[in-house]
């Protein structure tokens, strides 16, 4: 009797130890699958990519060098090259002949020699050296014969009584708002590049006026968005002020829209689509979506392939269930691509994509009885 309840102790602390291994086995998985998510398997910008190793960035130098090996040096056969093109000789700003100064045989050329064939033509670009317009306006006061007031004369129209004309205006806000300089940094190109001395304050300012000038063309903008049937959005980290704030996109064939927001919200989604938003929006399906209803909700399929990617680099059967939706999503892509590129009709599209809308399927419903 004491045997048999030893053996039956011994039994059930074996299974205690196999529940509990499966179980570390599985949390070892999921930790594995954490550490290796990249830019490549996951949402995560490239910017979050860990460092890679010295031994890594070796093998990836002798992988390349290997397939180097293998090719011709140059273009490789199929290659379009690339070159720059001549400007027509009316285009040509400056012009020069240049003779040869000696031949090996010590003769010195003076240009009387016979010329033999086209002479080797080498065309160059410089810039011009800039030097500022300064424009002056002079407003006349001049008294009233008739009530005898004195009226002084406006300006132009789109004149401002800035220091600086639109032109300058509009570069300065190209290099804070598009290049991303600081108004310090645009103080300098500005001196150094315009040669206009200008202070930080004074690119503040002339900043904010074209902010208030942009103000309106914006709203249209957003407006157009609002009202498309389909639209790519995104959001991302953006500093402003040394504040941590979030740039969000709305894209439609035709047009972009950008809006900065304190938050990465649904809040700040609805104030750039629209609570009414009736259309379609391609997203990574980030929750700040979820307030449109799921049919209008497509996911990005750049996502999709990159998860699929982090699903077949796991074992066993559910990387083998992983590699079989990453080819056909990335058979999807290359449907979808000729159906650009050969110009065809959305029928063929949809005849296309019909066997493999069914294989995916298929193979998502094997994924979710278990049977993968």
């Amino acid at each position: 009797m004491a045997g048999d309840d030893e053996l039956g102790e011994l039994r059930a602390q074996l299974a205690l130890l196999v529940e509990e291994n499966a179980s570390l086995r599985a949390r070892i998985a999921e930790l594995e699958r954490q550490l290796n998510r990249d830019s490549r398997n996951s949402s995560m910008p490239p910017s979050s990519d860990p460092p890679k190793s010295r031994a890594e960035r070796r093998r990836e130098a002798r992988a390349k060098l290997k397939e180097l090996s293998t090719r011709k040096p140059g273009g490789q056969p199929g290659h379009e090259g690339k070159h720059r093109e001549m400007v027509p000789p009316e285009r040509v700003d400056r012009r020069s002949e240049h003779l040869p100064v000696a031949c090996a045989c010590g003769h010195r050329f003076d240009g009387s020699e016979v010329r033999v064939d086209d002479p080797v033509v080498h065309q160059q670009w410089e810039l011009a050296p800039v030097r500022p317009l300064v424009f002056e306006y002079e407003l006349l006061r001049l008294r009233c014969p008739c009530c005898g007031k004195p009226r002084l004369a406006d300006l132009p129209a789109g004149v401002s009584w800035s220091a600086f004309a639109a032109r300058l205006e509009a570069h300065i806000a190209m290099l804070a708002g598009v290049y991303r300089l600081s108004r310090r940094q645009v103080r300098e190109v500005v001196q150094e590049v315009f040669n206009i001395r200008i202070s930080v304050g004074a690119v503040d300012a002339a900043i904010m006026r074209m902010s208030a000038i942009l103000k309106d063309p914006w709203e249209r903008l957003r407006e157009y968005i609002q009202k498309a049937a389909l639209v790519h959005a995104d959001e991302t980290g953006w500093r402003l002020s040394g504040a941590q704030q979030y740039l969000w996109l709305a894209s439609s064939a035709l047009a972009a829209c950008f809006r900065i927001d304190p938050t990465r919200s649904a809040r700040a989604a609805k104030e750039l689509l629209g609570e009414e938003f009736g259309g379609f929006v391609v997203s990574d399906r980030y929750a700040g979506y979820h307030w449109l209803d799921v049919l209008q909700q497509q996911l990005c399929w750049c996502h999709v392939i990159r998860q699929l990617v982090e699903v077949s680099e796991r074992e066993g059967a559910t990387g083998m269930l992983g590699k079989k939706l990453l080819t056909a999503a990335r058979e999807v892509i290359k449907v979808h691509r000729r159906y650009l590129q050969d110009d065809h009709d959305l029928d063929w599209l949809r005849e296309q994509l019909a066997p493999l809308r069914k294989q995916i399927l298929v193979l998502l419903e094997q994924g979710a009885r278990g049977q993968h």
